[in-house]
């Protein structure tokens, strides 16, 4: 499987949750106004503390992919389609 495969596997995954949880739309539609450099920091941070609270693997994952910001950017378009924002 490709990293694209892999990528386009999380974007899903991630867009579905976002699509149905409110407050964590709203989580996410905030991070949008923080820098690029600022937010990977947070989500590299909060990935971090995940991992060695024993979240699971595909959380922190997901949490990590965020941090890049052409596919924050991906991910932001793809949940913005599925609310119909």
């Amino acid at each position: 499987m490709s990293e694209e495969d892999v990528l386009g596997g999380v974007l899903q995954r991630v867009a579905g949750v976002l699509r149905e949880d409110d407050d964590l739309w709203a989580w996410f539609e905030d991070l949008r106004w923080v820098s690029p450099s600022e937010r990977r920091r947070q989500l590299l941070e909060m990935a971090a503390r995940m991992k060695e609270a024993g979240e699971a693997a595909e959380l922190v994952q997901a949490t990590e992919c965020m941090s890049e910001p052409a596919f924050f950017d991906r991910l932001a378009q793809a949940v913005r389609e599925l609310r119909g924002a």
